[in-house]
């Protein structure tokens, strides 16, 4: 088995921004002799309050439950409800099939040819794989406990990010339906790959703009696993909140490279069931 060296660096700079609370930049650096080593990015995100979901036009359809009689269906994105989350690392790319490759020692993807390319064909139970064993190689203490699936938040290591973490860092601190500096579905072009710009298939991480905090791709590309399972909204004000304590699929979000642009608005839910893999699911790990 081959050793590695890992460096865990924190770099003197922050991005550009015009917020005062410009997120910090930390890197994960696993050098491989074989290899030559590779690094993951993570940007520290502020502690904040959002309003996580949406009422749009989006959110609501009509169905027909007999003839000529329709009712209103609403999605999974009602209601619109306060969350407040404390500081947190996510990381600024998704996982890349080198980065996934240096630590599990292989990388299941569809598509290749370029080692920055996001990972995908991964299940929810690869990704949490991924993220103990990363966890081990840094020192750090896994998350979770790899028989029952279950998450100890209160470690240290890397995880999955709740998908109430997720939509904060999508959004940036954008309350706009169609993400960071996005009026509509035009403008994601300018941050997403999908079904318009993708030419059906993944594309290199940071080949589009990042969003407002910084983050690349989180609205196509890949769709992103994430901890919690699917179900519907807790309307009262929370505080960190992990999603249900239990059910049948783990939630997803972000849209892909085969995606519309309306699924790939930073409210969008989506559940697939844990061992599920395709080439358009993918992910990025968050740490404290």
């Amino acid at each position: 088995m081959r050793t590695l060296l890992i460096i865990v660096v924190l770099a003197g700079f922050l991005l550009c921004s015009c917020s005062d609370s410009s997120p910090n930049i930390f890197v994960v650096d696993i050098v491989d002799p074989m290899d030559g080593g590779m690094d993951i990015e993570m940007v520290q995100l502020p502690a904040g309050t959002f309003l996580m979901g949406s009422n749009s036009q989006y959110t609501e359809y009509e169905m027909e439950i007999a003839e000529d009689v329709f009712i209103t269906v609403y999605t999974w994105e009602r209601p619109v409800h306060a969350v407040t989350l404390d500081v947190f690392k996510i990381s600024s790319t998704e996982i890349t099939q080198e980065q996934y490759r240096v630590v599990m020692g292989t990388s299941p993807s569809k598509f290749y040819g370029f080692d920055n390319l996001p990972v995908e064909n991964v299940s929810w139970e690869d990704a949490v794989t991924f993220c103990n064993k990363l966890s081990e190689m840094t020192g750090l203490e896994p998350c979770y406990e790899l028989a029952s699936w279950e998450c100890d938040f209160t470690r240290n290591g890397f995880r999955l990010p709740t998908e109430a973490e997720w939509e904060y860092a999508c959004r940036g601190g954008s309350k706009l339906e169609w993400g960071s500096g996005s009026t509509g579905p035009g403008d994601l072009r300018h941050t997403a790959w999908f079904r318009e710009n993708s030419y059906h298939t993944t594309n290199p991480v940071r080949s589009l703009a990042p969003n407002l905090a910084g983050l690349y791709d989180m609205q196509g590309n890949v769709l992103e696993w994430c901890n919690d399972f699917l179900g519907y909204y807790n309307c009262n004000h929370q505080t960190n909140p992990t999603g249900p304590s239990h059910g049948k699929q783990r939630i997803v979000r972000g849209g892909a490279w085969a995606s519309t642009a309306v699924d790939c608005r930073p409210s969008t839910r989506r559940g697939r069931f844990q061992d599920y893999k395709e080439p358009y699911l993918g992910f990025r790990i968050v740490s404290r």
